[in-house]
């Protein structure tokens, strides 16, 4: 019996920004002037990103790039040393974790077959997900310290980086530790906390990672509306805002113009119309998403809930095993 595995143990999606532009105006007593502006995803290039070796830390941009942290460099028998000769930086075999302070049990190490693969080298990932289950399952029941995210969210984050900093750009992908497999489970090592956030906080928690880690700017889904009031876009929706302001023209007649500005963050969300002069403070930041320039792991506004990793473990061993046909 083939298996085939239809709940991968971590994932991301990046939705990327590309803009398109309608205008349609229409001469009468009454004028329509209508703008549409739609904001739809690309996999070319993410919202602002900076070329060069500069980042950002939340928004402030520093024009230097950013300094490496510590390597983690591994403990390696001359033996290991030689079998993972011409693979930098390589992980999964030792942990940070206090709960792995005798070390890794060898069973719980990271395959040696994926040492050093990205995920983009992989024809077929189930049967590596196939491997890993079992492993995130045992990591995430014995080895979990439970560490409040303030503790933990910004060491993985300077993992992150040092990740993104050294990855092979030939191989790598925008996804967490470049895609390298080992990376990733360093990842599981260190931070199971992580782990359980990304499947309860998400997207926020991938997105926020790519702001913090320097690769969008922390105002990508940032927007000044016709009103002049400012709107940070959700994942979830595209949004229709209709601004109206009616004036005398020269002859004294009544001229309606009504912009409409739309624009959404994903290729397939429900669209919300929203009249802005109907519209109040309180309820257009309700409509919206979360503004990057906060940090809620960071500064303890959002925190795990305690059934939050027995629920992650019970949808890993209920994951479907389908034979084929």
């Amino acid at each position: 019996m083939s298996k085939k595995m239809i709940w991968g143990f971590a994932t991301l999606i990046i939705l990327i920004i590309g803009v398109s532009v309608f205008l349609l105006m229409r001469n009468t007593d009454t004028k329509t002037e209508t703008v549409y502006i739609d904001v739809e995803p690309s996999m070319d290039n993410p919202p602002t990103v900076e070329q060069g070796g500069g980042h950002w830390h939340a928004d402030e941009w520093h024009d230097a790039p950013h300094p490496n942290v510590k390597s983690n460099e591994m403990p390696f028998s001359i033996a290991m040393a030689e079998e993972f000769a011409g693979i930098p930086y390589v992980r999964g075999f030792t942990s940070t974790n206090p709960l792995f302070a005798d070390g890794v049990p060898k069973h719980l190490q990271c395959p040696k077959d994926v040492v050093g693969v990205y995920t983009r080298d992989v024809e077929d990932l189930s049967r590596i997900h196939s491997l890993m289950v079992p492993i995130v399952v045992e990591i995430l029941t014995e080895y979990n310290p439970n560490r409040p995210l303030t503790q933990v969210w910004l060491e993985y984050i300077e993992s992150e980086r040092f990740y993104y900093e050294n990855a092979d750009i030939m191989r790598a992908d925008p996804g967490e530790a470049r895609g390298r497999i080992d990376w990733q489970f360093q990842h599981l090592l260190d931070f199971p906390e992580i782990t359980i956030l990304q499947q309860t906080d998400s997207p926020r928690s991938s997105y926020l990672r790519q702001v913090l880690i320097g690769h969008w700017s922390p105002d990508w889904n940032r927007h000044e509306l016709p009103d002049g009031r400012i709107f940070y876009a959700g994942n979830d929706y595209k949004y229709q805002f209709i601004f109206e302001e009616t004036y005398l023209n020269s002859e004294g007649l009544p001229i309606t113009t009504s912009t409409g500005i739309g624009f959404g963050h994903a290729p397939t969300s429900e669209r919300i119309q929203i009249k802005l002069a109907e519209t109040t403070d309180e309820e257009l930041q309700e409509l919206g998403g979360w503004n990057y320039n906060l940090d809620p792991y960071a500064k303890g506004l959002y925190t795990l809930q305690p059934d939050a990793t027995a629920q992650f473990l019970q949808k890993l061993r209920n994951y479907v095993v389908q034979p084929e046909d």
